[in-house]
């Protein structure tokens, strides 16, 4: 473990620098077919708003009362500069990576485009992490904006827009925008799986997976209301294999958990099915499911398959697998990010969302159902 940040993979400050360094990158992951296959030479949606928690936050729990931050170092280190921005990674989120594939570079946090004035005619992100599905959860994190604030977030967002480029301008761009939504961990790591928890004793796992999908859902419908059509919704991961979760609950063989990722399964599965049924009933509404389970848990038991070499540690951290101290400035942290398929004790590393988001990009069932994102960007609504 050392303390430089001299970064392994390319430091991307923008489209420009992503494009001329991404074969590069990608040879060495073995996806030089698939990425000269997703490269879009002009953005494809007109923008991309993301909503969700730490997975795909990039700064707006900078502004927060919050346990759950993420802009110091080492977190950011193979990002832009380097310098942290608030992501919970090493470097890109899952909707960065998705952003530049198709065309667009990471849209401003809400706050900061509230702080600074920031150009929102390309979408906003209003992830924030320990936020969910429900609004209590992540309640021990302290302040977080819970999906319920961040669709009101987006209303707001909406006035702006017909303001400043028109109500017709805005109508049409907000029909073929992208919307990115990561949900779900919180809603079991911080509320279900919590000691003491509430949740856990009011609702067997079945009974609280329909509580989430039938929450979820309003949200869906909630959004749809103010102007969204497209949208990604991603499927929660396995949280039994957590760095955190395996030393937490005493894991002396490395292997994952398997009561807490069969409780995400539970979900996962009604999940798929609601997003299908609201796309069966409501009109013009497209709603793709990434698998995004599949993929990471085959990451963790097989890492060698992929291109890493530690499945279950963390990068950053320190102890048993890594995961006993979070990732802060005094925390080592490995020099060779990209053999690593997590950062922290919580979160993917950056080489992790590149390969996600690119089987989102352009690859098929059962990685991204029932069209990949390319697709969807030919459905004109």
């Amino acid at each position: 473990m050392g303390r430089s940040c001299s970064c392994q993979g390319t430091r991307l400050t923008g489209r420009q620098d992503f494009l001329n360094s991404l074969l590069k990158k990608c040879f060495l992951i073995l996806l030089t077919t698939i990425c000269k296959d997703m490269l879009v030479q002009a953005a494809i949606y007109p923008a991309i708003f993301t909503f969700g928690d730490s997975l795909v936050d990039n700064g707006n729990n900078n502004y927060l009362a919050s346990l759950a931050r993420a802009n110091f170092p080492p977190n950011g280190c193979d990002f832009g500069s380097g310098v942290p921005t608030g992501r919970f990674c090493n470097g890109n989120t899952l909707s960065d990576y998705i952003g530049y594939f198709l065309g667009i570079d990471p849209p401003p946090a809400y706050f900061d485009y509230l702080t600074f004035n920031l150009d929102i005619k390309k979408g906003v992100n209003f992830a924030s992490g320990a936020g969910g599905i429900l609004d209590e959860s992540g309640y021990n994190y302290l302040e977080r904006i819970p999906m319920s604030q961040q669709t009101e977030y987006f209303a707001l967002v909406k006035q702006t827009l017909i303001r400043d480029i028109g109500n017709n301008t805005t109508e049409r761009m907000l029909k073929n925008a992208l919307y990115i939504i990561v949900l779900g961990s919180n809603d079991y790591i911080n509320n279900y799986m919590l000691r003491g928890s509430a949740a856990h004793s009011m609702y067997t796992p079945d009974e609280y997976a329909d509580f989430l999908v039938l929450t979820y859902s309003k949200h869906i419908e909630n959004l749809y209301a103010i102007g969204a059509r497209k949208f990604l919704v991603t499927s929660t991961g396995p949280l039994g294999c957590l760095p955190y979760e395996l030393w937490q609950l005493n894991a002396t063989d490395g292997k994952c958990f398997e009561e807490p990722n069969r409780w995400v399964q539970i979900y996962n599965s009604k999940l798929q099915a609601a997003m299908n049924n609201l796309t069966l009933h409501i009109p013009n509404l497209y709603i793709l499911y990434g698998n995004a389970y599949d993929k990471v848990y085959a990451y963790v038991q097989s890492p060698e398959n992929y291109g890493f070499q530690n499945g279950n540690m963390s990068c950053c951290g320190r102890g048993i697998y890594n995961a006993e101290a979070p990732c802060i400035p005094t925390t080592p942290f490995c020099e060779d990010r990209s053999s690593y398929v997590f950062w922290d004790r919580f979160h993917p590393s950056d080489r992790c969302n590149l390969l996600v988001g690119s089987l989102f990009i352009s690859g098929g069932p059962p990685d991204i159902y029932p069209i990949n994102l390319l697709q969807l960007a030919t459905k004109q609504v």
